[in-house]
């Protein structure tokens, strides 16, 4: 059985009389002056409208606060309060009156009543039908000021409207749903028109609207297109932008109204229910593997050859047990003239002088004061091979310090790391590897792929000749800015160098030599060639002239400055995957030894310069294995072979994690298994 009502409990406390009726509330009395009781004693107490009407105190009180509506022909329906004073029943009354006067005993009757005047008498005699007369003359009066009354609030209610522009009910509701709605239905939406006006006139508001709210039916975000357009405005803003109120605002105000042509209604939390179905989750940004441009289709390319390759490098490297790096497996080398293979990887980081702990245990309400600067820094470019960690040789060392910075060293450049690579790490790497050749291994970045100043980049050169200063067999003039090409020639059958040089002679003649030179452009017949159409190249490169040169084999060939000084002296060079910087061990390296300045931080550039070396070898010992480097060298074998079975990001991450007893979330951190 359902609970009851306000409506039910309040019926139920009602006091009732023997046979169950309700018995009618009393309204206080009405207090009466002396003077006041003295004139009506004689007369007869009316009583009140609503006590003839057998009206309850609080049906008085309820009609009294109900809204006045304005009627057009309500004054002609007005009607007095009944007070039982009609004709019929004062001829009733009178009549009965008679009957009783027959009976009873007349006041004459008794000693001392007087007929006429009575000069002791202090009360006039009143008859009967002077009190009848009295009480039509008071019916009167109160329905005169009561229609007075109802035709002043008609004046204040009545509205000001021109009578000839009136509509009826059912035609103004036609007009209201055509304003409403662009396209309205037949008859639902002018009939809802009208329920809500007689809502508001009967209430005061109007209720909510419960349309489209029920679980079954489904939301306008559940459209394909829809979506598709709130995920490319997330990923053409940038992340601070891509709060959820300015995605509601975009949601409401731009793709809905296009959509469906009237404003959005679409709500927080019907937005914020939606974007975690979507995958999008509202959490604090935590560092862990930059997924976004792992799986880009360039990259996958690019990683599969690459891994693809570094396992048959691996296939003449040296291995290290997972559960004993100290024991070393050589490889089986299939020939005596073929040289073991070392990975050398590189990488820079930067110690700041005050990059100090921030969890610490401290006392409620203690603080720790320190700078808001990160201090001065030191950058450190360093190369490592999994047998030396950092390789050394007396007070020789793979790395080296930069102070970075306008007012210090500047900025590091290629030609900071080619120095680096010519005059430091291979001689070293020489003279502890004698009889093995280095793979050497680096981030795509700007500077490892930057070009030599000399080399056959076609987007540089001029169209026409220009001068170059004295020429030389050694072309070291500061002129001369590019080397000599190659190319095959058809008729003569063989490859000819191609000299760049008297003056420089220019895309033109060097094309004309080659035999490549249009002039006219062979996708716009009726106009002359262009030089450089800033455009991607077509297929065969003939969209100009740029492009065709820089589709030229010895072009194409152009190798960066890092590669040819490497291939130079007779070592192999490789770059990393983009975002792939799990597969380079050396970045664990930098977490370990950070770890390390942080805790012995003494927020002093002094101090970090002199406690830097010993921050390094902390992980990287000098005099013993490096234990903790084979550990990183491991982990970052395990995801490169992953990637070699062409393995997707997430699988090979669920690959590499079979080898440790419980999940990390960071790749620069290491398991004891691996």
């Amino acid at each position: 059985m359902p609970f009851p009502s306000k409506r039910q409990k309040a019926a139920k406390a009602k006091q009732r009389n023997q046979i169950g009726c309700i018995i009618a509330n009393q309204l206080e009395p009405i207090e009466i002056s002396a003077n006041q009781s003295e004139e009506v004693e004689h007369l007869e107490i009316l009583p009140n409208d609503w006590e003839i009407l057998e009206l309850s105190y609080d049906t008085v009180q309820y009609a009294v606060h109900l809204p006045l509506v304005w009627s057009k022909n309500g004054g002609s329906s007005f009607r007095g309060v009944y007070n039982k004073d009609s004709p019929v029943t004062i001829w009733r009354k009178s009549k009965e009156i008679e009957v009783a006067a027959k009976i009873s005993r007349k006041l004459t009757d008794f000693h001392g009543f007087h007929i006429g005047k009575d000069m002791n008498s202090s009360h006039p005699q009143v008859s009967q039908s002077e009190i009848m007369v009295l009480r039509q003359e008071t019916f009167e009066n109160n329905y005169q000021v009561i229609k007075k009354a109802y035709m002043s609030l008609t004046k204040l209610i009545t509205p000001n409207a021109n009578t000839q522009k009136k509509k009826k009910k059912i035609e103004s509701s036609d007009l209201a749903a055509i304003d409403c709605w662009i396209d309205p239905s037949k008859g639902y939406r002018r009939k809802a028109i009208r329920c809500w006006a007689n809502e508001f006139l009967d209430f005061g508001f109007i209720s909510e609207h419960q349309q489209g709210k029920n679980a079954k039916r489904e939301s306008i975000l559940s459209d394909e297109t829809i979506e598709q357009q709130i995920r490319e405005w997330i990923t053409n803003h940038k992340v601070e932008q891509c709060n959820l109120p300015n995605l509601l605002k975009f949601v409401n105000m731009t793709i809905l109204p296009e959509e469906l042509r009237i404003p959005g209604t679409i709500s927080h939390t019907t937005l914020w229910r939606f974007m975690h179905e979507w995958g999008y989750v509202y959490r604090k940004n935590n560092k862990d593997i930059y997924y976004d441009g792992h799986d880009r289709a360039d990259v996958v390319k690019y990683r599969q050859a690459w891994a693809k390759r570094m396992m048959q490098y691996r296939e003449r490297m040296e291995t290290y047990k997972s559960d004993a790096v100290e024991t070393v497996i050589e490889p089986a080398l299939l020939a005596s003239a073929q040289k073991k293979l070392v990975l050398v990887t590189h990488n820079e980081s930067t110690f700041y002088a005050n990059d100090g702990k921030q969890t610490l245990w401290l006392q409620e309400g203690e603080t720790v004061l320190r700078n808001k600067s990160p201090g001065q820094s030191i950058m450190i470019s360093e190369f490592q091979c999994p047998c030396h960690g950092t390789m050394r040789s007396a007070a020789w060392t793979s790395w080296t310090y930069f102070y970075a910075g306008t007012n210090r060293e500047g900025y590091w450049t290629s030609k900071d790391m080619i120095k680096q690579l010519t005059e430091n790490t291979i001689p070293l790497f020489e003279i502890l590897h004698a009889d093995a050749q280095a793979v050497f291994i680096f981030d795509q970045s700007s500077n490892h792929n930057a070009y030599p100043r000399d080399a056959l980049l076609a987007h540089n050169m001029p169209k026409a000749p220009r001068r170059c200063g004295v020429i030389d067999d050694t072309h070291n003039s500061s002129n001369h800015e590019f080397r000599s090409g190659k190319y095959f020639c058809d008729k003569q059958g063989k490859e000819i160098e191609q000299d760049l040089y008297e003056q420089f002679k220019g895309v033109e003649k060097i094309l004309k030599e080659r035999g490549l030179w249009n002039d006219k452009d062979p996708y716009r017949f009726d106009k002359a060639w262009r030089m450089e159409c800033k455009k991607e190249p077509e297929v065969d490169g003939k969209c100009c002239a740029k492009h065709l040169l820089a589709m030229q084999a010895d072009f194409q060939g152009q190798k960066s400055a890092l590669y040819e000084a490497i291939e130079n002296s007779g070592h192999i060079f490789e770059l990393y995957p983009k975002f792939h910087c799990e597969c380079n061990w050396i970045k664990r390296y930098w977490g370990a030894a950070k770890r390390e300045a942080r805790v012995r931080c003494d927020y002093t550039f002094k101090g970090l310069k002199d406690n830097l070396p010993l921050f390094l070898d902390e992980i990287s010992p000098p005099d013993q294995e490096p234990i903790i480097i084979c550990h990183f060298y491991n982990k970052a074998w395990r995801f490169i072979e992953a990637y070699s079975q062409d393995k997707p990001t997430k699988e090979a991450m669920e690959l590499v994690e079979k080898y440790s007893n419980r999940t990390l979330t960071s790749h620069r951190r290491v398991h004891k298994n691996d």
